[in-house]
């Protein structure tokens, strides 16, 4: 469809509709710039990211460079919201996001944001929304964002930085993220065991409790990270023209069929004697 819009628009008589406008189009890798007069291959829009999210940051980045006095990012979608706030300090213009396609309509004005959350809020960010669940990572049931959000302190913060900066998830990372993790499900708990924590919900509840309202045992949650961190580090590297990524399969993900699929965990859900 993106192909047909290209092609067709890039003929004279559709192109006089532009009246001095620039429009650029993403077309696989290759980005073009259509003006009223031409048609040309903007090259350092020459990218290999596949995802619309990312893209956009790349757009904003190079609006910004190319002498635009404001970018205006016209989505609802939170994963495009978060990155521009991740991404803000590369974007040397105003930069707001436009919510709403009726009235009444809403400009966000991302600096305004980022200055409210502070730098270590906004790197820790991208971390804190891949954790807590989006398109492609689940989310801990019954525990919304803001129960993570209220617990970014400077040591979860930073911990939640470092998340994504390999593109496998670290052992030295995990048990911190297991004890935060212990800290959503019960603030006043001083366990960092989840296995732990989860047994002695059930105790407390005397087994008069859904398995949804139990946190998931210590082999689910590392999957969970293991998908988290790799969605992280796929946005981290959103102003990487060409990003080298590897293989999901491993990552919290597996193939069954030619089909990826997730990792829910490893081993029985019970022990053997119960199943």
């Amino acid at each position: 469809m993106t192909e047909f819009l290209v092609s067709d628009w890039s003929k004279e008589e559709k192109r006089l509709q532009l009246k001095g406008k620039e429009m650029y189009v993403t077309v696989g890798e290759i980005c073009m710039r259509l003006t009223e007069d031409s048609v040309n291959e903007c090259e350092a829009l020459r990218s290999s990211q596949e995802l619309a999210d990312t893209c956009v940051i790349l757009h904003a980045v190079q609006c910004s460079k190319s002498g635009y006095s404001s970018v205006v990012v016209m989505s609802e979608d939170t994963d495009v919201f978060v990155l521009c706030i991740a991404f803000a300090d590369n974007v040397t213009c105003p930069l707001c996001v436009k919510c709403g396609s009726k009235t009444p309509v809403q400009y966000v004005d991302v600096g305004n944001v980022t200055e409210m959350l502070g730098a270590a809020k906004c790197k820790a960010l991208l971390g804190v929304h891949a954790f807590s669940g989006c398109d492609t990572v689940s989310a801990f049931a019954g525990r919304g964002k803001l129960s993570c959000l209220r617990l970014m302190g400077t040591d979860h913060m930073e911990m939640l930085t470092q998340l994504s900066m390999n593109w496998s998830l670290s052992d030295a990372l995990f048990p911190s993220l297991e004890s935060l993790t212990c800290r959503i499900y019960s603030a006043r708990s001083n366990t960092n065991s989840i296995n732990d924590l989860r047994f002695s919900i059930f105790c407390a509840n005397k087994g008069e409790v859904d398995s949804w309202q139990l946190p998931p045992c210590s082999s689910s949650l590392k999957n969970h990270c293991k998908r988290a961190n790799y969605q992280c580090a796929f946005w981290r590297r959103s102003l990487d023209l060409f990003p080298e990524m590897p293989d999901p399969v491993g990552n919290g993900w597996s193939k069954e069929g030619g089909e990826l699929v997730i990792d829910w965990e490893e081993g029985l859900p019970a022990p053997e004697a119960v199943m």
